[in-house]
């Protein structure tokens, strides 16, 4: 759901979310270590693509300050409830705001960014299930830009 962006700086309360994050793992000399960098990344907001992390972590053992802050400003900050709707009315064949468990559950764990069964779990028991086996759309977005 969430895409690279080139020409929007950080704001000044994401570049402070951010470092407090890198504050977090830093071990004592400006570095973090690079095994860490995308819970680093996801903390302040950002959902980088598994894939890039593994490219910028690649032969490296840390990540200086100044490469992490390179990388967000790289990154989509906090993505807007609209274009994490997008994906989910793919399921919704029926145009009621509302998609099937078990089909949401299947791609969640299987397509894209897999999420572990204890991530799908945690999501299924924060959303309200329907007597019809189906889960809010709107559920869905609230939880995500809320508990990101």
């Amino acid at each position: 759901f969430f895409s690279e962006r080139s020409t929007m700086p950080l704001n000044a309360a994401d570049k402070k979310l951010c470092l407090e994050a890198f504050a977090v793992y830093d071990c004592g000399d400006g570095r973090i270590e690079a095994k860490n960098l995308a819970t680093v990344m996801r903390a302040p907001g950002a959902n980088p693509v598994e894939s890039d992390v593994e490219k910028w972590q690649a032969g490296k053992t840390h990540i200086k300050q100044a490469e992490y802050m390179a990388l967000m400003e790289k990154q989509a900050m906090h993505e807007s409830a609209e274009s994490c709707r997008e994906p989910f009315e793919i399921f919704d064949t029926e145009g009621t705001g509302r998609i099937e468990v078990g089909e949401l559950r299947n791609v969640l764990g299987n397509l894209g960014e897999r999420l572990t069964y204890e991530e799908i779990g945690g999501l299924m028991l924060m959303a309200e299930v329907d007597a019809d086996g189906k889960i809010s759309i709107d559920e869905l977005i609230q939880f995500m830009t809320t508990y990101q």
